[in-house]
């Protein structure tokens, strides 16, 4: 890894907790101009060249509960670490579960200068969480989403993460107001 000059803002949290919204909610209001790229193999993105701002992962109107970096294959990370490592200038964010993991946190606090690398791990009150589910009729079990909790609470435990790491609650439309505003960050 070398030192980039490009800023990078993970963003994860449990199933639910409201990553996917987030972003979509962005892409939708920022007024920035995104076309679909293939950034590298197996790695789909948005892209907007005004703000050389690449958004990891598939975003559609397809109704899809599933999207952004969870809709990308289980084998693309070494593909992300490829593009990374060849981008000199720009910006990067991604939400969900396929890259949101210690060992690739880790290689992007080691790559990225320190002001310009952000985890946001979104929390979300348990009732809210099953209230989430129920509505998106999605199926993901018990031992699932508690394997989700504690791949999140390693993260936020890792001291090597921490200076890098913000918390923040996403229960209602006000506290995900101030979520999407810790987002202008990236613009």
């Amino acid at each position: 890894w070398r030192i980039y000059m490009i800023k990078v803002l993970a963003i994860g949290g449990e199933p639910c907790s409201g990553k996917t919204t987030l972003v979509k909610r962005f892409i939708n209001e920022s007024g920035l101009k995104f076309e679909k790229i293939k950034a590298a193999k197996l790695l789909d993105a948005l892209y907007c060249e005004e703000k050389d701002l690449y958004i990891f992962g598939i975003y559609d109107d397809s109704g899809a509960t599933f999207q952004g970096t969870d809709r990308l294959s289980m084998a693309v990370q070494p593909n992300a670490v490829e593009f990374i490592n060849n981008l000199s200038n720009g910006t990067v964010i991604f939400e969900g579960d396929r890259l949101f993991n210690s060992k690739f946190l880790g290689c992007l606090s080691e790559a990225v200068l320190p002001d310009n690398f952000r985890i946001l791990v979104l929390k979300t009150k348990n009732e809210v969480l099953e209230e989430r589910h129920v509505s998106r009729n999605d199926t993901q079990d018990v031992t699932f989403k508690n394997s989700r909790r504690t791949k999140v609470n390693n993260i936020l435990s890792n001291l090597d993460l921490r200076e890098y790491t913000s918390v923040m609650q996403n229960n209602n439309l006000e506290e995900q107001q101030k979520v999407y505003d810790f987002l202008q960050w990236v613009i």
